[in-house]
């Protein structure tokens, strides 16, 4: 049992968000995140500097990180719309059968 489902089962309190863990390194691969099924496990990765990079490095990695986000929202946004369409059809399948 890992940590994160130890404090889930044993110290949250009812109501209460699922606990996530934080992984702060100076450098990580999203190939890695994925291979790992670390974003399906509740654990984050976080990358930190260890001193401000020059202006283009910086400007490039904000754009990168913003790329990013997006891909997510978006990513998410498609989950939520089917979730809802099979929620529509789920509902509409006990509606038909209510009315034979």
């Amino acid at each position: 049992m890992s940590y994160l489902n130890y404090l889930k089962e044993y110290e949250t309190f009812p109501g209460e968000e699922a606990p996530i863990g934080i992984i702060l390194c100076t450098e990580k691969s999203q190939s890695q995140i994925q291979l790992m099924d670390l974003l399906n496990s509740g654990i984050h990765v976080a990358e930190y500097w260890t001193e401000l990079p020059p202006r283009e490095v910086f400007e490039r990695k904000i754009q990168e990180i913003v790329s990013q986000a997006k891909e997510n929202i978006a990513k998410l946004n498609i989950k939520e719309q089917r979730s809802i369409s099979e929620d529509d059809g789920i509902n509409e399948g006990v509606v038909a059968q209510i009315d034979n």
